[in-house]
């Protein structure tokens, strides 16, 4: 009985989980199309879901082909369900 209506709990809880991994691949696409000439140095993106849109913050370092560092603000999907946007989208002016 008790297994039973811990069923419903855990459902919810996978639901909302955040894939860090998943959301490092749609980092690494989003930044090989949008920044092609830019070496990768560095992609992170987080493992929560802050605001429960389904995405997660990534943070990405960049270096420029002059060798300047760029780091844009990213937010990509993170759910391993199916979702409506499969894309990244720039959260901010990059530092």
């Amino acid at each position: 009985m008790r297994s039973f209506m811990l069923a419903p709990l855990l459902l919810i809880s996978m639901i909302a989980c955040a894939d860090s991994v998943k959301a490092t691949e749609h980092a690494w696409k989003y930044v090989k199309t949008n920044f092609p000439e830019y070496e990768v140095v560095s992609i992170q993106c987080d493992t929560a879901d802050g605001d429960g849109n389904g995405a997660v913050r990534c943070n990405v370092s960049l270096r420029a082909p002059d060798g300047t560092p760029y780091m844009p603000n990213i937010e990509c999907p993170s759910s391993w369900l199916p979702q409506y946007s499969s894309q990244c989208k720039m959260l901010q002016s990059a530092m």
